[in-house]
């Protein structure tokens, strides 16, 4: 049996669920020029945020911790590899990895499908 690594299990930030419409990188950021950190794309994932937001608030959690949660929930992956590039960003990392309950997951998994559905329309 292998096991499955998770690389960028929050989308390079966007899933500390923090960022605006109109977010702006730093000169050099390659996410700039990744076409799910612009444009249409962009904002349809901020609305798909929004709504694990609201999951993760039902459920007493942030939302990394659901993010993460929920990946550490499926079969056969064994690590999630998480960054932080400042202090608070840290923090909010501590406390990953618990699991989530069945109805929130099914939740999650409804909002992503969706976002992968309307993206899958999207340039």
């Amino acid at each position: 049996g292998l096991g499955g690594l998770a690389y960028s299990p929050l989308m390079r930030g966007m899933l500390f669920g923090t960022w605006i419409a109109d977010k702006t990188f730093p000169p050099g950021d390659t996410r700039a020029e990744h076409k799910d950190y612009r444009g249409a794309r962009f904002a349809r994932h901020l609305q798909a945020i929004d709504e694990m937001k609201a999951i993760a608030a039902g459920e007493d959690l942030s939302l990394p911790q659901l993010a993460i949660g929920a990946l550490m929930c499926t079969p056969g992956l064994t690590a999630c590899i998480v960054g932080a590039r400042n202090a608070a960003q840290g923090v909010a990392l501590a406390d990953l990895g618990a699991p989530i309950r069945a109805k929130p997951l099914a939740a999650l998994d409804a909002v992503c499908a969706r976002l992968a559905t309307d993206l899958a329309g999207m340039t």
